[in-house]
């Protein structure tokens, strides 16, 4: 009765887990959306509501930890191997069935997430690829009307900030 209540929790905790997940991958794709539109106001938010997300999935963790060591305990088992692909090995019935379920929807999951953070990830380096490019444009453009060299170069020196800049050695 107690490995069954346990064996309850995890899968409790497992649609939770789902549902974080699922609120992380909207809040990428409204990411991708604010990134696009360079909404620098809704980024600042939806950065700050991930971080609450991912907090929680982080407490919904520790929580899965600690019913596996509960049912580690109960079944005589090591603790360091009991996983939840295990539990779907010898669970049996709907339990089953539902540990695959959710095994599967939180796979997808977790591509689904890793693809739109790397587009995210691409388009944050564009974005920077181009605020580079303004400053260069700007900078060169101020330069030629105050009759100075171009300032914006790899080999500008940080003692002539007046004159140049230097950004990672690259410009």
């Amino acid at each position: 009765m107690v490995l069954k209540k346990s064996i309850l929790e995890i899968t409790d905790i497992l649609k939770r887990e789902i549902r974080s997940f699922n609120t992380i991958l909207e809040l990428l794709i409204l990411e991708e959306k604010s990134l696009v539109e360079c909404d620098t106001n809704a980024l600042a938010d939806i950065l700050e509501r991930q971080g609450d997300v991912l907090s929680s999935i982080a407490c919904l963790e520790r929580s899965r930890v600690d019913v596996l060591m509960k049912i580690a305990e109960q079944t005589k088992q090591d603790p360091d191997t009991l996983t939840v692909s295990s539990l779907t090995e010898s669970a049996e019935g709907p339990i089953k069935k539902e540990f695959i379920e959710s095994g599967h929807i939180l796979a997808r999951l977790n591509e689904d997430i890793q693809r739109k953070r790397a587009t995210n990830a691409i388009l944050i380096n564009q974005a920077i690829m181009l605020v580079e490019s303004d400053i260069r444009v700007i900078l060169d453009t101020a330069n030629r009307l105050e009759n100075k060299e171009t300032g914006y170069t790899p080999q500008a020196e940080s003692e002539r900030t007046s004159e140049s800049v230097c950004i990672d050695e690259r410009m």
